[in-house]
C-alpha cells in the first residue's frame, strides 16, 4: 500500500501507477483494491478503501474515528490499542507499506502502519521542510538520506535558505549543526571563525550557461518610487519572457511599517492600469 497526506497525490498516484505499468508493458495491470492499495492517510466512514486508517479499521473490525471525533494522532493511539484488545494483532493486513510526506504525521500513525506490516514498511519524508522546525533525529537514524533537489537550481535553493534563515543577519536567525547542513545537501567547511557552504552542480541544469543570472537584486535609490520601480522590473521580465502571466509573479514586502499599505494600494493601481491584471492581496 501507498499512502500519503495529500489528497491530491493519492489521487495522481493512482493515475501514474497504472501508467507505469503501461509503460514497462507488464503483461497484466496490477489488482488495485486486492494487490495494491493507494489512499491518503485518513480516509472517509462510508468508504472502507478511501484511506489507509480507514482501511486498518475495516480490516481489524475496530472503531472508525473520523474528522469531528479527535485529532489523527488520539485516533491512531486508540487504534493501536483497540488492535492490541481485539486478538488479531498477530494478523497483519498489508505486506509492504510506503508512506509518504512522513514528516506531516504523528509518529503514532507511522507507529500503526508498522504494527499492521507483515514485510517492510517504507517512510519517506522531506528533511527540510520547514526552515523554522527542528530536524528530526529521525534523520540521523535513516537508512537512506537523499541530499539533492531536483526541483530546484542549487543557486536558487541557496539564495533561498540564505534569505529565509537570516544566515547573513547579526545574528544569524536560524543555523543547523554540521550533521544537519549535511542531511540538507551542504558541504560544510570551517575557515577560520567562518563557514562555507556550497552544494554540488545537478546534471539537470547544466544546460543553462553560467553567465546565466538567476537571481537579479534591484536596490531602489532614495528618489525611487517604489511602486513604479516594481512596474518597471515587470515589464522588464515581460519583454524578456513574452509568456509571462499575472501568476507568475509575487512581491513580497518584508517591511512592516504603515506606509506599505499605501504601496500596495498605489501598486495595485498601476498594475491594473499598465497590464489589466487584478491582484490578489494577502
Amino acid at each position: 500500500a501507498f499512502t500519503c497526506f495529500n489528497k491530491i497525490l493519492a489521487s495522481t498516484m493512482r493515475t501514474r501507477i497504472p501508467e507505469f505499468f503501461d509503460f514497462m508493458r507488464v503483461e497484466k495491470q496490477i489488482e488495485w483494491g486486492t494487490k495494491l492499495f493507494c489512499f491518503n492517510s485518513w480516509g472517509l466512514t462510508k468508504e472502507p478503501f478511501s484511506g489507509m486508517y480507514r482501511y486498518i479499521c475495516h480490516y481489524y473490525e475496530i472503531p472508525f474515528g473520523g474528522f469531528g471525533n479527535g485529532d489523527f494522532d488520539a485516533l491512531c493511539k486508540k487504534a493501536i490499542a483497540d488492535i492490541n484488545n481485539s486478538g488479531r494483532a498477530d494478523k497483519k493486513a498489508l505486506d509492504y507499506v510506503f508512506i509518504d510526506e512522513s514528516q506531516d504525521f504523528p509518529q503514532s500513525f507511522i507507529d500503526l502502519c508498522e504494527m499492521v506490516t507483515s514485510k517492510k514498511l517504507y517512510v519517506a519524508g522531506d528533511v527540510f521542510q520547514n526552515i523554522f522546525m527542528p530536524i528530526s533525529d529521525n534523520v540521523n537514524r535513516a537508512d537512506i538520506v537523499l541530499k539533492k533537489c531536483y526541483r530546484t537550481d542549487p543557486k536558487n535553493l541557496m539564495f533561498s535558505h540564505a534569505l529565509g534563515m537570516g544566515l547573513y543577519e547579526e545574528p544569524v536567525l536560524r543555523w543547523l549543526k554540521e550533521p544537519e547542513w549535511d542531511s540538507c545537501g551542504y558541504k560544510y567547511k570551517k575557515v577560520g571563525d567562518r563557514v562555507h557552504l556550497s552544494r554540488d552542480p545537478l546534471r539537470r541544469f547544466e544546460d543553462i550557461p553560467k553567465n546565466h543570472k538567476s537571481t537579479a537584486v534591484h536596490l531602489l535609490e532614495g528618489t525611487d518610487n517604489g511602486p513604479d520601480k516594481i512596474v518597471d522590473i515587470i515589464i522588464d521580465i515581460k519583454e524578456r519572457n513574452p509568456s509571462l502571466e499575472q501568476g507568475d509573479i509575487a512581491v513580497i514586502f518584508l517591511d512592516a511599517g504603515g506606509y506599505i499599505y499605501e504601496y500596495i494600494h498605489s501598486l495595485k493601481s498601476k498594475v491594473k492600469q499598465q497590464f489589466g491584471w487584478d491582484s490578489n492581496i494577502s
